[in-house]
């Protein structure tokens, strides 16, 4: 992930986006966002609607409120302990929505608890940048505070390239590992069912999600080149066919 948003950084540099003073903005995205929506998106991702919905969130108002945020926004250091909480009580919440363990009356409650906590650092946060805009708006820097607007938006966006391609690692991982310790798949043609697994999924994240529970793979012996074929073929006539 570490080079991948090294390229981007880079890239936005060279086409005269970035700069050093939107360090700080990019240090606390990487934090708060990029981890979280590489974290959130391996479990929950299941095809390109999951995608679309992530980059149309990112063009929707808050980009307006970063722009206010940004403006007058408090030290590196705190805001990186801000952003350590937020990024922590956020993952915690995404846990237990996604986990049916805590989906109990006290489990509701405690995300409550938790959604207005977050919501309170916001309010404040913005609270505190609107309070500094009125103070001072003959020192604004419109073209900074311009890239400061977008500046979350643009690396979200470019992100997400590389969170689809992570999630269909994850989903590549898993057909495989399942495959290795699969019995009834002879080893002689484990290798060859992923080359041709590969080659049917593509970069296809609802055929690589799906392939395991919709596919026979599970409950069939695979003994020979033809038994993949007709594995293969089963799967794309029962959910792919037009």
């Amino acid at each position: 992930m570490g080079i991948y948003v090294y390229l981007m950084i880079l890239f936005l540099h060279k086409i005269g986006f970035w700069d050093i003073s939107l360090l700080k903005n990019t240090i606390i995205w990487i934090v708060a966002v990029a981890f979280i929506s590489s974290f959130r998106a391996v479990d929950n991702a299941k095809d390109i609607n999951y995608f679309i919905n992530v980059i149309k969130d990112n063009i929707k108002l808050i980009i307006i409120l970063t722009f206010v945020v940004n403006l007058y926004s408090f030290s590196l250091i705190y805001e990186l302990i801000q952003v350590f909480i937020i990024t922590v009580l956020s993952m915690l919440v995404a846990f237990m929505n996604n986990n049916p363990e805590y989906q109990d009356k006290d489990s509701k409650l405690l995300i409550n608890v938790l959604n207005t906590i977050l919501a309170i650092i916001g309010f404040y946060a913005l609270f505190h940048s609107i309070k500094m805009t009125i103070s001072n708006l003959d020192s604004i820097n419109l073209i900074k505070q311009l890239k400061l607007l977008f500046l979350p938006s643009v690396l979200s966006v470019m992100f997400t390239i590389y969170v689809y391609f992570l999630v269909i690692y994850s989903g590549y991982e898993q057909i495989f590992s399942r495959i290795n310790f699969k019995k009834t798949i002879d080893d002689e043609y484990k290798l060859y069912l992923k080359f041709k697994t590969m080659l049917f999924c593509n970069i296809n994240l609802n055929k690589i999600k799906n392939f395991i529970p919709r596919s026979k793979i599970m409950y069939n012996h695979i003994n020979s080149k033809s038994d993949v074929k007709e594995i293969l073929n089963d799967y794309k006539d029962n959910n792919f066919s037009v």
